[in-house]
């Protein structure tokens, strides 16, 4: 997995997010932009089937208790049903691209 930050406010994910490792270096990507002072992030994320509930419940806290918008834009139509199942696509503003 690799994470190419891409502006101020968004950051490109490719390869399989599946690890914890995974899940500590976007944490680690996204609270770099967050100490910046962004108040809305974007999130590409390109290969990836599936997300950790620690990555979604870590997006969560962003959007719930720190206010920050957040635009998901997937490309796997699984991760996207995934997270229109779970009741997430309003939320993390999920879109498939």
């Amino acid at each position: 997995m690799e994470i190419m930050l891409t502006s101020d406010s968004e950051l490109t994910v490719t390869g399989h997010i599946k690890t914890i490792d995974d899940y500590l270096k976007i944490k680690g990507s996204l609270s770099s932009l967050l100490e910046k002072g962004t108040n809305s992030l974007s999130i590409k994320v390109v290969d990836s089937v599936s997300m950790p509930s620690s990555l979604i419940g870590y997006l969560l806290k962003i959007v719930l208790e720190n206010q920050i918008g957040i635009k998901l834009l997937v490309k796997d139509e699984r991760l996207f049903t995934l997270l229109e199942t779970l009741n997430l696509k309003d939320v993390l503003k999920v879109k498939k691209v």
